[in-house]
């Protein structure tokens, strides 16, 4: 069952009239659940969210039973299951962000590196598509598992500043090996401070 029709079939008379009034819907018969119904799910503004928003918490977890969803937790966690299971292929706003930075800060080292490499051009140049959103995701289900929404971001942005920096160590890592010649030691932590590069232990790595 799509949601918004859930939604709408769970809504009483009461949350329907407090949403046909928010959205300041005209020619709709207040008397009857059924019109207001009806109208509600024609207008484009009554997006799920929205009515959602009209909801007690009971009634959202009447939503979620509806659409086989765990109904524990506080209305925004039930809110924010929902949606997410709306719209399954909505990459995270805070996913994107940082993917989008850990990409710009690829093509900063590269073109500061011992083999200057030429800056693309074009509309992925800054870094927004980095062509690997769905891999991101797949990989942030696989790992949700059972864990509402709203806490399995703190998991992915620490494996995604994990690679970030292991990256970056990498990099300088290579740099201080070519320079071993000139008393560098490419397993001091000092050699990264200086360069302000994270010191990544053996056992910590990307790699590994």
């Amino acid at each position: 069952m799509k949601l918004k029709r859930a939604i709408l079939e769970v809504m009483d008379r009461q949350s329907l009239k407090a949403a046909v009034d928010s959205l300041e819907l005209a020619n709709v018969d207040r008397r009857s659940a059924n019109a207001m119904r009806s109208r509600l799910s024609g207008a484009r503004r009554a997006t799920p969210q929205t009515l959602l928003g009209e909801l007690r918490v009971a009634d959202v977890r009447r939503v979620c039973e509806l659409q086989g969803l765990p109904v524990a937790g506080r209305k925004q966690v039930l809110v924010e299951r929902l949606l997410e299971h709306a719209q399954p292929n909505a990459l995270p706003t805070a996913v994107t962000a940082v993917a989008g930075k850990n990409a710009a800060s690829h093509e900063a080292a590269a073109s500061i590196g011992p083999k200057t490499q030429s800056r693309p051009s074009g509309p992925d140049a800054n870094g927004a598509t980095i062509g690997y959103e769905a891999e991101l995701w797949q990989a942030a289900n696989a790992l949700r598992g059972n864990m509402d929404a709203a806490e399995y971001k703190h998991v992915v942005l620490g494996i995604i500043f994990l690679k970030y920096i292991s990256d970056a160590f990498e990099e300088c890592k290579a740099q201080l090996e070519a320079e071993s010649d000139e008393y560098a030691d490419p397993e001091h932590p000092d050699e990264y401070a200086a360069r302000n590069v994270f010191w990544v232990p053996a056992k910590a790595r990307w790699e590994r």
